[in-house]
């Protein structure tokens, strides 16, 4: 991710798929990003996203769809949770 001002831009890696987003940052340091790729036979969501920052660690949650391209298929929500998450690189 980068950051110019309050607007954040990049890709979120979730199970091997690279998901583009983009979002914010709050005054207080809140994070909100969404993104949506179309990867492999389904189409996945980023909503819900809000994470903070505390030292070098980001906590918080958000939700990702995953919806199958044939409906036979259906799809999955999940919500997940970010715990002490750091900077690798």
């Amino acid at each position: 991710m980068t950051q110019t001002g309050t607007t954040v831009q990049g890709s979120v890696e979730v199970a091997s798929f690279f998901i583009p987003a983009t979002g914010s940052v709050n005054s207080s340091g809140a994070l909100s990003l969404a993104g949506e790729a179309h990867l492999q036979s389904a189409t996945e969501t980023l909503s819900n996203w809000s994470t903070t920052r505390s030292g070098n660690a980001l906590n918080g949650s958000f939700t990702l769809t995953i919806v199958a391209d044939n409906p036979a298929f259906g799809s999955q929500i999940l919500q997940l949770t970010l715990q002490n998450v750091t900077k690798t690189s």
